[in-house]
């Protein structure tokens, strides 16, 4: 299914039930951006001839990213399959999947929507060898000025990233760590290396000016 299909899907059908969002191509964005983005995918890694996945994302826009990452997110499933065909009365499948989002995606993003709450989250799924779960929580740590706590989970991307089990892209991400670690205790300098770091983030997902 093309990109296009999908925009004129949510701009014709779908945007008028779900007060709050606005469009950015096939993604619908919930509110105004602050440190964690809100919103609905249309899947672009499963894209599919006839059909497409939804997810429901909170993603922290304050860890520096590539793309959407969808680790952050919860599939919206139609009554049958999993897949939405939305060229087949789309007028039907946009009031189902408004539903869907009205409810078990405000339920999602009622639990995810703060940096409080996404520790929380990824407190209570604790992956400490893991660089990218200790990644994570350092950036969530850091935004709250927990910087003791912060630094231990620096020490501990370290210690992977001189372990036998690194990777390149590991080696890559671990220096912005280490340049905002160096600011730690100084609240302007941190918020302002957050600020450019959400800007950063916000431009590579295709959402440069959005707020």
């Amino acid at each position: 299914m093309r990109i296009r299909d999908l925009e004129r899907f949510g701009k014709n059908y779908l945007l008028a039930l779900l007060p709050g969002f606005r469009q950015h191509r096939d993604l619908l964005v919930r509110g105004s951006i602050g440190d964690v983005l809100l919103g609905v995918v249309f899947n672009r890694s499963q894209l599919l001839s006839d059909a497409t996945d939804v997810e429901c994302i909170a993603m922290p826009v304050i860890v520096p990213e590539e793309d959407l990452i969808l680790s952050h997110s919860l599939h919206l499933s139609p009554s049958t399959g999993r897949s939405w065909r939305i060229d087949e009365e789309p007028q039907s499948v946009a009031a189902q999947l408004a539903n869907a989002i009205r409810t078990e995606g405000e339920r999602f993003f009622e639990e995810r929507s703060t940096v409080r709450q996404q520790l929380a989250f990824y407190e209570s799924n604790r992956l400490e060898n893991s660089f990218n779960w200790n990644e994570m929580t350092f950036y969530l740590l850091a935004r709250l000025e927990r910087w003791v706590e912060a630094s231990a989970r620096l020490d501990a991307m370290v210690r992977i990233v001189r372990g036998p089990d690194s990777y390149d892209y590991m080696q890559n991400r671990l220096p912005l760590a280490q340049e905002l670690s160096a600011l730690f205790g100084d609240h302007g300098a941190v918020s302002a290396r957050f600020d450019a770091i959400r800007q950063q983030t916000l431009l590579n997902i295709g959402l440069a000016g959005a707020s």
